[in-house]
């Protein structure tokens, strides 16, 4: 029944440290991504976009470097397409 105790001491450890990667990768994210970011090219549609495609690309390779899958970019095109703003999506369920 110990060893029962202390595996499952592991997973819970484990789990918040998970949990406090996450909370950090979120915070330095939304932080970078503070301030309206000023396009090298107007865009109309955000699916054509190159800066914010390279942007997200960037963003996912980096997370999953570090193990990270719950975060996500939503982005948001100002009307003049030369402004991107990026709010950060914490998908985790985690309470």
């Amino acid at each position: 029944m110990l060893r029962l105790e202390a595996s499952l001491s592991e997973l819970a450890d484990s789990e918040a440290e998970v949990k406090h990667r996450i909370q950090r990768a979120e915070e330095i994210l939304r932080r970078e991504f503070e301030a309206p970011i000023q396009l090298t090219n107007p865009c109309e549609y955000i699916d054509r976009c190159e800066d914010y495609q390279m942007i997200a690309l960037g963003v996912d390779v980096l997370l999953g470097l570090v193990g990270i899958e719950l975060l996500g970019l939503v982005p948001e095109l100002s009307e003049s397409g030369r402004e991107l703003r990026v709010h950060v999506s914490n998908t985790a369920t985690c309470s």
